[in-house]
């Protein structure tokens, strides 16, 4: 069982919020205005072989007077945005709870085709909610790349993150033991020309720990093969020592699961003791279980009393 959160709702940075959105002429313009340099239909994107529909996620009225998490919260749970990984589906990876492949008897595997060699650098991962190309991965695809109208999503964003580690570090620290350090994973996308994990984190006040955002510095901006682990990519910052210690690291969302298994290598091969990977989202796309587990979340919400270690 979760603990209860206590009653002291946290509180936007107001100031922060405010730089965020900017003056009336960034947040207020109208629709035409923003479509002309960021779209705001629905566009198709290709991955491979599986075409992608990301929604339009117009910001909510009255936000820019939104102080507190528990109003983004709402909102997200009113868009149907981001469904609770838990309970933990079956057909779902015992691990990172992806989607799984289907064996030729039928019968699905136990973990993703990925998580069998990321076991030896991550101890666990802890996802909050799902994100489906419709929702969490339409905010988040948005938030990152599509320019200064949509930093406004920062706000949303660290507020599910908020609510859930006010709610569930017990959880993860009951499990696998208190966390010294909590780190984010360094940005791969020095095009985006903001530090997308760093504006969420300071979008949000009262964490109810202290981050250490310097922690790893990536090196190298491109892993060769998505799904494996790149040791190139990181390295421990100059005068940051892991040795023997607990490691949280946070990011906004775990899609093949090489950026958090590559930084947990280069903290493992420093000699940390754990690494713990948390991340708001857990993409779900069409391979494998996936098209299942969306039906199964399809009228899920983000319940914040469950997480997939209490829940």
């Amino acid at each position: 069982m979760a603990p209860t959160r206590p009653k002291a709702i946290l509180s936007l940075h107001r100031t922060s919020f405010e730089r965020m959105c900017g003056s009336s002429a960034v947040v207020d313009c109208p629709p035409t205005a923003v479509s002309a340099a960021y779209p705001s239909c629905d566009e198709h994107a290709s991955g491979g072989s599986l075409a992608v529909t990301y929604r339009n996620i117009p910001r909510p009225a009255g936000a820019a007077n939104w102080t507190k998490t528990s109003q983004w919260v709402g909102w997200v749970n009113d868009e149907g945005l981001a469904p609770s990984v838990a309970p933990a589906l079956e057909g779902t990876c015992a691990f990172c709870y992806g989607a799984v492949g289907t064996r030729f008897d039928g019968e699905t595997f136990p973990t993703c085709q990925h998580c069998p060699t990321y076991r030896g650098h991550i101890t666990a991962v802890v996802p909050a909610v799902y994100s489906v190309d419709s929702g969490l991965e339409s905010l988040l695809h948005r938030y990152k790349d599509f320019g200064i109208h949509y930093r406004w999503m920062s706000a949303p964003i660290g507020s599910l993150a908020y609510d859930f580690f006010a709610r569930h570090l017990s959880c993860i620290e009951e499990r696998y033991g208190e966390i010294d350090i909590f780190s984010v994973a360094p940005q791969g996308n020095s095009g985006r020309g903001f530090d997308h994990l760093g504006k969420v984190l300071s979008t949000v006040s009262g964490w109810p720990m202290d981050w250490d955002t310097d922690l790893l510095v990536k090196v190298r901006q491109k892993q060769d093969i998505r799904g494996t682990i790149d040791r190139s990519c990181y390295k421990l910052n100059d005068g940051k020592s892991v040795a023997k210690k607990n490691v949280l690291l946070f990011d906004d969302t775990w899609t093949s699961g090489s950026t958090l298994a590559s930084a947990a290598a280069t903290l493992k091969r420093n000699s940390a003791r754990s690494v713990v990977a948390v991340t708001v989202g857990r993409q779900v796309s069409d391979w494998g279980t996936g098209p299942e587990i969306k039906e199964a979340i399809r009228y899920r919400r983000y319940d914040p009393e469950r997480c997939v270690i209490c829940g």
